[in-house]
Order: structure tokens, then C-alpha cells, then sequence
């Protein structure tokens, strides 16, 4: 893509979400309908004239929306809070998973040709929710706080995990006709996952409040909102190295800087950045 091509593209994009985002907020139906039927109107599936066909340059840019999003989240969500909404963790959301995915594979097992392992896969796959549109939505009511809100929030951290063990469950679950199809064997996924969350507790315990202090006392706010997201960005990355959801990095992350000191500034430097991405 050209850079005139891809600053012609972001401008549409810009100017059609607005649009749309306006109109939605007008017909009381929040912004996230607004989103969605500017993507709709984007897309290369449009029912109407295809106005862009540089969708595939920038689609990866969304993803960065959701992995600052949830390190957001993860900034309100001290440990002690996280353990306060254990009934909602450990109770509501695996029941809200296997009775969702049960049913939803349930039915794939009926009604089509897939094995019942593939059904499970698909079934508890279509049960996981997303996290980034939900909780967009209850933040815009302002019910984040509200017991429903908690319980909402509870049941999507639990889907977060429980998707982190479904990838784990494939290796199982799968039916292969080939040998030797070169995939890794589940005891080296699950110890890269350790691994890789292991790094992202120790990087958010230590290495980045150590280097926030840092350019804190350096007075330079510039850097200390590049080292938040480079911190953001690296998090996910690794993460996503270790076979996980780059956005369960931020999240974690987030989680490991919500009694930092720095909390409030880091917030500050990264809620205008989530808003325009998660756009």
C-alpha cells in the first residue's frame, strides 16, 4: 500500500465511522452499532459500492484497539478486586461457557457432518463472547460498577482464560489423518504459555516500573508515554510468541501495573490511543 493510498484509506475510514457513529448515538444505539455498520459499509462485501479496497492494509490496526483496551481494564483490576469477584470467575463464567459451548456443540453434532471433538471445538469457540464490544457497551452506559457489570466483566475474563485452555485442548481434540504434520507436542505449547506469562508478570512487576521511574524523574512526559506502549506493545508480543491472546498480555500487564504508582499517568497516556484504534 502507498502511503497516499493508506492516508486516503484512514481518512475514509475516519470520516464514514463518524458519520455513522453519529447517527447511532442519535437513534440511541451506542457506538459500537455505529462501528460496526461503518466496517459493514467499508468492507469489501459491502451491499453497497465498495468505496475502499485497501481494507486488508489496516484491518491488523483494530487488533491493536483491543489489546489497549484490555490493558485498560486491566489498570482498574488490582488483584485484591479480581479476588473479590472470584464467585463471578469460578462459578458464573464456566458455567456460562460449558452449558453455552455444550449446547452450541450439542446442536453442531445433530445438525451437521462434524465429529463430535470438532463440534465441542466449534461449540465452545462460538460461545466465547467479545470482550472488546461488551465492555465497550457497559462503559458507555457507565454499568461497569453495577452488579450485572461485575458479573458481566467476571464471565468475560473467565472466556478470556478458558480460550487460553481451549488452545491447549486442540492438540487433544484434533483428529488427524497424517503423521508428522510438524505440531509442536502440547507439553512444549503449555510450557512456552508458562513461559510467556511468567515473562509479562516479572516484565510488569519490575522492568516497567522500574523504567517509568525512571523517565519520571527524567521530566519527559514524550517518553514516558512511548515506554507505556512500547511496554503494551512488547507484552502482547510475547504473548502472542507464547501462543496466546496478545490481548490477555495487555490485560495482564494492565493487572500487574494497577497498584503502581504511575497508574493514573499511564491511563492518561493510553486512553486517547485506545479510543482511536479501538475505532
Amino acid at each position: 500500500m502507498q502511503t497516499d493510498e493508506l492516508m486516503l484509506t484512514a481518512i475514509l475510514f475516519f470520516v464514514v465511522s463518524a458519520v455513522f457513529v453519529t447517527a447511532a448515538n442519535a437513534l440511541k444505539l451506542g457506538s459500537i452499532f455505529g462501528f460496526l455498520a461503518a466496517g459493514i459499509a467499508l468492507g469489501p462485501h459491502s451491499p453497497g459500492p465498495v468505496l475502499t479496497t485497501q481494507v486488508d492494509g489496516l484491518l491488523g490496526i483494530g487488533e491493536l484497539g483491543v489489546v489497549l483496551l484490555m490493558f485498560a481494564i486491566g489498570l482498574e483490576m488490582q488483584p485484591a478486586r479480581l479476588w473479590a469477584m472470584r464467585r463471578y470467575l469460578l462459578g458464573l463464567g464456566p458455567l456460562q461457557v460449558l452449558l453455552t459451548g455444550l449446547l452450541i456443540a450439542a446442536a453442531l453434532a445433530w445438525t451437521t457432518t462434524l465429529s463430535v471433538n470438532g463440534a465441542i471445538l466449534v461449540g465452545i469457540g462460538l460461545g466465547l463472547s467479545s470482550t472488546a464490544i461488551t465492555m465497550q457497551v457497559l462503559g458507555e452506559k457507565g454499568d461497569t460498577a453495577t452488579d450485572y457489570g461485575q458479573a458481566s466483566f467476571g464471565i468475560l475474563v473467565l472466556q478470556d482464560l478458558a480460550s487460553v485452555l481451549l488452545l491447549v485442548l486442540v492438540p487433544f481434540l484434533a483428529i488427524t489423518t497424517e503423521t508428522g504434520d510438524g505440531a509442536d507436542p502440547w507439553w512444549e505449547q503449555a510450557a512456552l504459555a508458562v513461559a510467556a506469562i511468567g515473562a509479562v508478570i516479572l516484565t510488569g512487576r519490575y522492568v516497567l516500573p522500574y523504567l517509568l521511574a525512571w523517565t519520571a524523574r527524567q521530566g519527559s512526559t514524550s517518553m514516558f508515554a512511548v515506554v507505556v506502549l512500547v511496554g503494551v506493545l512488547v507484552a502482547a508480543l510475547v504473548m502472542d510468541l507464547g501462543g496466546l491472546s496478545m490481548a490477555m498480555g495487555s490485560f495482564l500487564l494492565g493487572i500487574m501495573l494497577s497498584s503502581s504508582d504511575f497508574r493514573y499517568q499511564v491511563e492518561a497516556n493510553i486512553l486517547p490511543l485506545k479510543g482511536l484504534f479501538l475505532a
